[in-house]
């Protein structure tokens, strides 16, 4: 697809313009979809140039000649704030809270059984029913917790079912600990997210063809593949993915200027990169020119402010 030149903006549009200007290379712009149908063009030689926040790698440089590298990039992870919920409440969505209510429920009555028992049998046992609830309560507690019992013990049913309580505490702890843990991880992908294997278990928006899509194919993370970054974001917005990863300073960009929508990026750098221009090897000799110009504006200080003018200094 074609459009007017004015009609594209951006770090690498603006940047290319400048260079491309000034060294009198004459151009026109073609949209592509997708990176792999954009890469796919060069190769074919439908075109010539791309300009884009394209990756810098080793087999790309095969068949085609980069520039100058004019951002130190990568990825990052974008979320929806509206999905971030407390662990009370993920507990509670996942039914976990109403499990721990039956076991909550269980020990009352338990405790409640053996109140009954031992103000029959024991006659040191409190008199008073509240506090010989409460010292049954804390000894079955005890010994979940302990492993140990600190009652007095009658008869040989009384030790089955003291052994079948403790037992039984293992599990319980176990699977609370579980639950809690399994919740935690969940919501962390709504925390800062300093490594890859926070994301397992999520379902990740990705451009189809890019990097971040052999980035978490390699690491064995589910993904939904979108044709182009913009429909990944779509699919967050409707809830379709956890979250979207791409290149940081297109989030960063969409975070700043989207606050109604509820996104913000979140986490460390992924698989740092650097961006840069590419074109055919026949056109070697035109990207040393613009490297060189690239250079020219890096050392005046103007491709800061155009990050600075995106970005707000982020990058």
């Amino acid at each position: 697809m074609e459009r007017q030149m004015n009609g594209y903006y951006g770090i690498a549009v603006d940047l290319w313009e400048l260079a491309a200007q000034e060294i009198g290379i004459p151009y026109r712009y073609i949209e592509f979809s997708s990176y792999e149908t954009l890469i796919n063009g060069l190769k074919s030689e439908e075109i010539d140039f791309i300009v884009t926040n394209l990756t810098v790698k080793h087999e790309r440089a095969m068949y085609m000649k980069f520039s100058y590298p004019w951002y130190d990039g990568g990825l990052r992870v974008m979320v929806k704030t509206d999905n971030k919920v407390s662990l009370w409440e993920e507990l509670k969505n996942n039914g976990q809270v109403r499990s721990y209510g039956l076991i909550v429920l269980l020990m009352f009555v338990l405790a409640l059984i053996m109140t009954i028992y031992y103000r029959r049998h024991d006659p040191e046992f409190p008199r008073k029913w509240r506090a010989g609830f409460a010292m049954s309560l804390y000894h079955l507690v005890v010994a979940i917790k302990a492993g140990t019992y600190e009652g007095k013990i009658y008869g040989w049913l009384g030790h089955l079912f003291i052994i079948a309580w403790m037992v039984s505490g293992i599990a319980l702890i176990a699977y609370i600990t579980s639950t809690v843990t399994a919740g935690m991880t969940k919501l962390s992908i709504q925390n800062e997210i300093t490594s890859i294997n926070e994301l397992h278990g999520k379902l990740i928006g990705v451009e189809r063809g890019g990097v971040e899509e052999k980035y978490l194919r390699a690491s064995g993370i589910r993904m939904n593949l979108y044709d182009n970054i913009m429909h990944a974001y779509e699919g967050l917005l409707a809830d379709d993915v956890d979250a979207v990863i791409g290149d940081a300073p297109v989030l960063e960009y969409w975070a700043g200027i989207c606050d109604d929508k509820n996104v913000r990026v979140i986490g460390a750098l992924l698989n740092p990169d650097k961006y840069a221009f590419a074109c055919n090897k026949r056109h070697a000799d035109i990207m040393e020119e613009i490297s060189l110009k690239l250079l020219e504006l890096h050392d005046k200080g103007i491709i800061r402010d155009l990050k600075d003018n995106y970005l707000g200094g982020v990058g």
